[in-house]
């Protein structure tokens, strides 16, 4: 797995799906990155069904090109983790 990769299949994707939900329920503007979130999460079962059909070809490169998607939108949604924590008032 490489360095700017969180997760190597559906199994590893929901754990750090998981772990981001944490941390978004900690911020109270939060609507829009919910929904990213839930969006993203729902990839996941694709990317299972995707992993079969790859196991059964012995070709990777579907599971490739849809894990590389689910990485840029969270790489998104943690952008949006860190701007929506900055913007936290004090106290929080």
């Amino acid at each position: 797995m490489g360095m700017t990769e969180k997760f190597s299949n559906a199994i590893e994707a929901r754990k750090y799906l998981d772990s981001l939900q944490v941390q978004i329920k900690r911020i109270s503007f939060n609507a829009d990155i919910r929904q990213i979130w839930a969006n993203v999460n729902t990839m996941v079962d694709e990317l299972s069904t995707i992993e079969v059909r790859c196991r059964q070809k012995n070709n990777w490169n579907a599971a490739d090109r849809y894990r590389a998607k689910m990485h840029e939108n969270c790489n998104l949604i943690e952008k949006y983790i860190l701007m929506l924590t900055l913007m936290e008032p004090e106290g929080n």
